[in-house]
């Protein structure tokens, strides 16, 4: 009988290796990808992740194919993350990568086989769950990566697999060292957006952004003119840092209109929301919202990296919800991601508008 395939996204890095190892000892023909999706020029990122990976690969013996997406890669998620700047919306480019680019390649792969799955080094499992397959929290509560994970589909997730996901960080660690990887491993963690390279994200825009980014009027609540702003990309709601301004004050960004070109600042405690509007909505079954309402537990990041919080939603329209907290959340952005759970089981998410 034909071993089953696993197609794993190969990294280099400790994570991605030892779920290619586990995979391998449970009897699965395993392959390893390697996406190349940005040319890495900066000094943090001078990790040799392709010869990482062959590496790994022949060391646990396992076929190695290296994929050059760096043109989709770019045309997607970059130029996403710089619309969105654009546009004066905060995005999520990792979200939209998994979905749009990492998933979907690996997905392609596996259909050059008979009986294939998806793998990843993620610290999440996938449970079926009153007929439905989602993805729940690993047991490693720190590194926990859902959040990113929003937008899968069920049918990518029906054939996935995630061996970390019973496993700690340390656990992993430990792993590695005893198999001899420790030699071979990328020293950097994966961390923060890759194509930024550890730069400030405003510094990325102006040099790939090909039109001009105008100046414009900062205003203070009352409407008053109190300085000048250097482009609507290089802000974001909650931001304090960079306002240049004619008044003397604790002063926030606390609305971004595009129109105008302008910035309206206030206090801290006029970024204080209680309820947010969301769409683009991705949820393995809708209906769980309703089942679950009164439980659901909400995670959005933002500007003030708000932890998780209850919550109760209401259908505005098919594609919108409105989002009230049980308590309060400060300074959510426009476009950040809004990940909704029913204890650890990741139901869906959505886009603050």
């Amino acid at each position: 009988m034909e071993k089953t395939t696993v197609v794993i996204g190969l990294s280099g890095g400790v994570d991605s290796s030892v779920a290619t190892y586990l995979l391998k000892k449970e009897g699965y023909t395993v392959i390893g990808v390697t996406l190349k999706l940005w040319e890495q020029k900066s000094k943090f990122n001078n990790n040799n992740y392709i010869e990482n990976s062959k590496k790994i690969a022949e060391k646990l013996d396992v076929e190695h194919i290296i994929i050059d997406a760096k043109t989709e890669f770019e045309n997607t998620v970059v130029r996403y993350f710089i619309n969105e700047y654009i546009c004066g919306r905060t995005p999520s480019p990792c979200s939209f990568c998994n979905n749009m680019i990492k998933w979907k390649i690996l997905s392609e792969i596996t259909k050059n086989y008979i009986n294939s799955f998806v793998a990843t080094g993620h610290y999440v499992n996938i449970k079926k769950h009153n007929n439905n397959y989602y993805i729940e929290k690993g047991i490693d509560k720190i590194k926990d990566q859902s959040y990113f994970l929003w937008e899968i589909s069920e049918e990518i997730l029906k054939k996935t697999k995630t061996p970390l996901g019973g496993y700690t960080k340390n656990e992993v660690l430990k792993i590695a060292e005893k198999i001899g990887l420790n030699n071979i491993l990328s020293k950097n963690e994966s961390m923060g957006v890759c194509f930024l390279e550890k730069t400030d994200y405003r510094k990325f825009i102006t040099e790939h952004f090909t039109q001009n980014i105008e100046k414009g009027i900062i205003y203070n609540e009352k409407g008053k003119e109190i300085g000048l702003h250097e482009g609507i990309p290089y802000y974001t709601i909650g931001q304090k840092n960079g306002l240049n301004l004619t008044e003397k004050g604790n002063f926030y960004v606390n609305k971004i209109d595009v129109k105008t070109n302008s910035l309206v600042v206030g206090s801290k405690d006029q970024l204080i929301k209680h309820e947010v509007f969301v769409n683009n909505l991705s949820f393995i079954n809708l209906s769980d919202l309703e089942t679950y309402n009164n439980n659901l537990i909400v995670k959005i990041r933002g500007y003030g990296l708000n932890p998780t919080k209850k919550c109760s939603v209401i259908f505005i329209d098919d594609n919108t919800l409105k989002v009230s907290f049980n308590d309060h959340i400060w300074a959510p952005a426009s476009g950040q991601p809004v990940v909704f759970y029913y204890e650890n089981i990741l139901l869906g998410g959505g886009l603050t508008i």
